[in-house]
């Protein structure tokens, strides 16, 4: 039943069947199950997040991305649960939440590589716990599960992730995105990856950082070298010099040792190791077979691991030129970027602030879409392209994830919400070169499939939501005329619809024939008059 999710059935055969408040919580468990404290999720089987240019990362990459998003579906989820009537879980389930619970309460930041090493075995057999029972088919019976208890367990999760992200801000005002681990017997050693886009745009997603401490971020993600000036826009990481293959295995100055099994001199005098070794464990193995001693063991090894850093290869992102790769913008997460402004700006309070980050987005805005010139963008700067490589125009014309990311900013530039069920036109990207500065007309096709045409008068502009035509008009004050079909009409002030004529308008039946609304000619931050042009 089902291919990629399959559906679990009981033993009678019917598929099983559980609450809405475990299925919210069991994604979280799992992810919570793979956590190493102080830094983000374990890709011990995962590739990271959507970046398959990074996938070679899964084993030893720990993703700051996913946490970032944890701690967003975190404040979800307690929205959900506070103040909720208990709730039934599997036995199962409840176990595992007991058990992460009991880590989660009794972790404090930061620790040392011991300390990690115990609590990241402890999360990991609660997981394993969890998916013998599952994968067993012992879920066990409902059990009542206070919500005050999952509130308390997501406080924790909030309170540790808060203060692993903070932790992981660097010198230059970005953030970390991936890390990398190492295992030393029982300790577990954590190192940085170089910055990414992706988690920055993680960053402004999760709501962690305030208004200005947002504008500071984005502020230096446009001095860094994730910025590519000739495109006005940002790449997935910083371009840098890729090193030939001929110069990947040569160790500077003599190694630790002089065993010909292990190490070779070439006729130009420079050492290498010998090209039989494979990996980490052919090292040892031929370091048990000369018996080093420890001090020796413990050179070579760190040689081997500065000379090839297998464990911070990340994939094509480390060797490929187009398709995500080194120079490579990627349009797909600048648009992501694009979101995460936005949502930036929704949850600013303070004039200021709300003015720097329209200014921002904007700019971020500037290097997408059609406001491309065609010879930069090397193509119709109004289709969608994966990606612009460092060396050619935009590449992979398709609906990629791009197209869904514009459509969401530009509802968000016209300022079209729902809430509660109410339609509100709250425009605070649009800029004033927008609104038309002579009169026009435009043509659009209406919910009966005709196309109609309609009159704007100066400093107007026009789109359609739900085949109603919606007109904005600069003004004092906001207001809505709604025309009905029947070409009456209905006069609100401020920016929100009813629920009721919200609900006709989504119902698309040919209820009203035009929305027009006018907005405070000082409401769309960053914005200019209207031109003459």
């Amino acid at each position: 039943v089902g291919a990629d999710g399959r559906l679990i059935r009981e033993a009678d055969g019917e598929v099983r069947l559980v609450t809405l408040a475990e299925k919210l919580l069991v994604p979280l468990l799992v992810k919570l199950s793979n956590l190493v404290p102080d830094s983000g999720i374990w890709l011990n089987t995962q590739r990271p997040e959507w970046n398959d240019a990074n996938n070679a990362l899964a084993g030893w990459g720990l993703s700051l991305v996913t946490l970032n998003a944890i701690v967003r579906y975190v404040g979800l989820l307690r929205d959900a649960f506070t103040e909720a009537p208990d709730v039934e879980l599997s036995a199962s389930v409840r176990s595992l939440m007991d058990a992460l619970s009991e880590v989660f309460g009794e972790l404090e930041l930061p620790l040392d590589d011991a300390a990690r090493f115990s609590a990241m075995r402890r999360l990991g057999h609660a997981g394993q716990a969890h998916r013998e029972l599952v994968y067993g088919r012992t879920f066990g019976e409902p059990v009542s599960t206070s919500s005050a208890d999952i509130v308390a367990l997501l406080d924790d999760v909030a309170r540790l992730a808060g203060a692993t992200i903070e932790a992981s801000r660097r010198p230059d005002g970005l953030f970390h995105s991936y890390d990398i681990l190492r295992f030393e017997g029982e300790e577990a050693r954590v190192s940085h990856l170089g910055p990414m886009l992706e988690g920055q745009v993680a960053v402004l997603d999760s709501g962690l950082l305030d208004e200005d401490e947002s504008v500071a971020l984005l502020r230096a993600l446009r001095e860094s070298g994730l910025y590519r000036a000739d495109q006005h826009s940002y790449l997935l990481y910083p371009d840098r010099a890729s090193v030939p293959f001929l110069q990947r295995n040569v160790i500077a100055g003599p190694p630790p040792l002089d065993d010909p099994s292990l190490f070779v001199l070439d006729r130009a005098g420079d050492w290498h190791f010998q090209a039989d070794l494979s990996t980490l464990t052919d090292v040892e193995a031929r370091l048990d077979a000369i018996a080093a001693p420890a001090a020796t063991r413990d050179a070579v090894r760190e040689l081997w691991r500065r000379t090839f850093a297998h464990d911070e290869f990340t994939g094509r992102s480390d060797r490929f030129f187009m398709f995500e790769g080194l120079g490579s913008i990627y349009w797909h997460m600048v648009a992501k970027l694009a979101v995460a402004v936005q949502g930036c700006l929704d949850r600013a309070s303070e004039p200021q602030s709300a003015s720097d980050l329209a200014a921002l987005y904007h700019d971020i805005r500037d290097g997408l879409g059609f406001r491309q010139d065609p010879a930069l963008q090397g193509a119709f700067p109004t289709d969608p392209y994966s990606h612009t490589p460092q060396h050619m125009g935009a590449q992979q014309p398709g609906m990629t994830g791009q197209v869904k990311e514009q459509i969401i900013t530009r509802f968000g530039e016209l300022g079209v919400e729902v809430c509660e069920g109410c339609v509100r036109f709250a425009p605070r990207l649009i800029p004033g070169s927008e609104f038309t500065s002579v009169p026009r007309s435009v043509s659009f096709r209406g919910g009966d499939g005709r196309t109609t045409t309609l009159e704007l008068e100066a400093g107007s502009l026009a789109f359609t939501y739900c085949s109603v035509p919606v007109v904005y008009r600069l003004g004092n004050t906001s207001a809505i005329e709604l025309q009905l079909a029947d070409g009456r009409l209905e006069r609100l002030d401020g920016p929100s619809l009813t629920r009721a004529q919200s609900s006709a308008l989504f119902a698309r039946g040919g209820a009203y024939r035009r929305i027009s609304v006018t907005v405070p000619a000082d409401a769309p931050y960053g914005s200019s008059p209207p031109t003459t042009s």
